[in-house]
């Protein structure tokens, strides 16, 4: 084997690098990360504490039936509760929902693009060149990409869920700690492997205009080759994340401070304090949105930078050089 040689930090750091430079496009990745934030970890880690917490039992179902009386009482009462009403009511919800996946597919093509010509070195051709050569095709892969990640995702959410409440009701207690552990060893591995296989189909669809299919095959040989380097790459994304969130809290815990300071200096006038809390509010929301913006920007190019140099010259990851010393010094 050969002697390790730093192969993550370099790709970080460039995807640092780029997603500094983009920051026209933090607005447009924040955008993108509401259906994928590149954060594979993350992500699964976001998805296993839902999986047992849903009681599905009969006050669940009765509760939700409740909630959905409730909903139609309110959609009659704002909409009407004529035929006519409704058709309508529910014709523009569809165009607006079509129109927020428009904008939101278009948001993750357009900073999918940017990132993978940085990586590539090549030359930008500009903003509005970049968003007028998007065609339907290219989103309408996206969606399918992105679409079936997400219906994987809720199966596999609610298959462990079941699979949690039919197993544990009637097993002793000190089966639950078992039986729990066993279907989690089955579904993160499974989560995790949907994520990855989800980021790298997007990269191959906008990187190489590839057909659906192929990208998906190209994303699972890759996953399947690579896998050990995927997880760690994702684990070393996983804690970077989870370091700017810090950073990010505590910027807004600081600017809230700051506001606060000034309301409680300006208290006497009621029109001061308004606009105070105003400003405030406006300020910590964009600074939310371009630091997330900023965030998912980076995850995009960290695994654009990691496709691009493992299909270069594939290495060995990381835990395999650690074992191979390991077993030396044993040996």
């Amino acid at each position: 084997m050969k002697p390790y040689s730093s192969v993550y930090r370099p790709l970080l750091l460039r995807a640092l690098k780029s997603a500094w430079q983009h920051k026209m496009l933090w607005v447009f990745a924040f955008l993108a990360g509401i259906i994928q934030t590149g954060a594979i970890t993350n992500d699964v880690l976001r998805l296993t504490p839902q999986i047992g917490g849903q009681a599905l039992s009969w006050a669940t179902l009765k509760a939700s039936f409740e909630t959905f009386s409730y909903r139609q009482s309110f959609f009659h009462a704002f909409f009407g509760s004529t035929d006519q009403q409704t058709i309508t009511a529910i014709v523009a919800a569809t165009v607006c929902a079509v129109l927020l996946a428009i904008i939101i597919l278009t948001a993750q093509h357009l900073v999918l693009l940017h990132i993978h010509r940085t990586a590539k070195k090549k030359k930008q051709p500009g903003f509005w060149a970049t968003l007028k050569s998007i065609r339907g095709a290219h989103l309408s892969r996206l969606f399918a990409v992105n679409a079936l990640s997400r219906l994987s995702l809720a199966i596999l959410l609610l298959l462990g869920t079941l699979a949690i409440r039919s197993l544990l009701l009637n097993t002793p207690n000190f089966v639950h700690l078992y039986v729990s552990l066993g279907i989690f060893l089955i579904i993160i591995p499974a989560a995790f492997a949907i994520n990855a296989t989800t980021m790298l189909t997007l990269l191959h669809v906008v990187r190489e205009n590839d057909a659906l299919p192929y990208a998906f095959q190209r994303a699972t040989t890759f996953l399947h080759k690579h896998w050990l380097a995927v997880l760690e790459f994702s684990i070393v994304l996983f804690a970077i994340n989870f370091l700017f969130s810090l950073f990010l809290l505590g910027g807004a815990y600081l600017l809230a401070l700051v506001f606060l300071t000034l309301s409680a200096v300006s208290a006497s006038a009621i029109i001061a304090v308004l606009l105070t809390l105003l400003a405030s509010s406006f300020i910590i929301l964009l600074f939310f949105v371009l630091f997330d913006g900023f965030m998912v920007s980076f995850n995009y190019a960290a695994w654009s930078e990691f496709l691009e140099r493992f299909e270069k010259s594939p290495v060995h990851p990381r835990s395999e050089h650690l074992a191979h010393h390991l077993r030396k010094r044993l040996t």
